[in-house]
């Protein structure tokens, strides 16, 4: 297979489903960590599910289910999303790289296979582009106009040529079942257990375990 700088390079049925196996794997988990952190901040803040519940309602009505199509068209609950991932991303530091020459970076000197960490959450809590970054607001997402804005200044899934194969993919699943969810329940706490949003920092973001209920909506 001829690949980009004219080099011929194998690229056989055995790497495709390696590659399909990582996409997977590593796809599954984020994913269903950054829906868990969904519905925990849902919970925390019940205004701002009913907005997207309301949105949903007059996108969606009671019968038919969210596709992607449908997307574009629930601009607040995206924002809602984006701002989950911003505050609660998957792999805050990103995948570990090592250096392949000796750079200098800002003044640093960074010798020849060096182990890098990217610190994606502090690019996420920038005040000059998200004001109030500690603040679940998913207004950050939005223009004066109610259409989703900044979605490239969050770098939950890393940038450049390293960045997340499954970024793409993530975010449809999220969109699909967030929408899915809201449209037919309404997630509340466990009574008498305020939520706790307090994060366990390691290569994956973790939540506490806790219990939510899930009431079905009556339309």
């Amino acid at each position: 297979m001829k690949r980009e700088h004219g080099k011929n390079e194998t690229y056989d049925d055995r790497c495709m489903a390696r590659v399909i196996v990582d996409l997977f794997t590593a796809g599954s988990d984020t994913t269903a960590s950054s829906l868990a952190w969904a519905m925990l901040y849902m919970a925390k803040y019940p205004d701002i599910q009913k907005k997207c519940q309301q949105e949903i309602d007059q996108v969606l009505g009671k019968g038919k289910f969210p596709s992607l199509a449908d997307k574009e068209k629930l601009p607040y609950s995206e924002a809602t999303i984006l701002e989950v991932l911003r505050l609660r991303p998957a792999a805050p530091v990103g995948v570990p790289h090592n250096t392949n020459r000796d750079l200098q970076f800002h003044g640093y000197h960074i010798p020849e296979n060096t182990l890098v960490l990217a610190n994606l959450a502090s690019i996420n809590l920038d005040p000059k582009t998200f004001p109030d970054p500690d603040k679940f607001d998913p207004e950050h997402f939005l223009s004066k106009d109610g259409k989703i804005t900044n979605r490239e200044r969050m770098v939950s899934f890393s940038v450049g040529p390293r960045s997340c194969l499954g970024e793409n993919l993530a975010k449809m699943e999220l969109s699909l079942f967030f929408t899915a969810i809201l449209q037919f329940y309404t997630i509340c706490p466990e009574p008498g257990r305020p939520i706790d949003l307090t994060p366990n920092v390691s290569i994956v973001l973790r939540h506490e375990v806790q219990n939510l209920i899930f009431k079905r909506r009556e339309y």
